[in-house]
């Protein structure tokens, strides 16, 4: 009993560890002082789009990823200014482009 409890300790653990390292607690207030036009920036756009490719292409590596940055607080700000619909909208304008394999990778 007291090994399985040590068990699902460690396993809880260690989730919670990698979750906090992918997705790390950001000042998103800082972040979106760069750019004037806030959300509707295509500066901000693209770099959480190099961002979130470049984040799966180190997934598709088996790399830990850390979506550190732009990503996150792109979506935390539209999820706070818009709808739910409004917010599926404006995400699928969002230039996500296909990642490129190198060698095989």
């Amino acid at each position: 009993m007291l090994v399985c409890s040590g068990a699902i300790i460690y396993i809880c653990s260690t989730t919670s560890r990698v979750l906090k390292e992918k997705y790390p607690v950001v000042s998103c207030e800082s972040i979106a002082e760069e750019y004037e036009n806030g959300i509707d920036s295509d500066r901000w756009k693209v770099k959480a789009a190099t961002e979130y490719n470049y984040n799966k292409w180190l997934e598709s590596i088996g790399n830990p990823t850390n979506y550190n940055g732009k990503m996150q607080c792109l979506c935390e700000t539209i999820k706070s200014e818009k709808t739910n619909e409004e917010a599926l909208e404006f995400t699928l304008d969002i230039p996500v482009f296909e990642t490129v394999t190198v060698n095989g990778t």
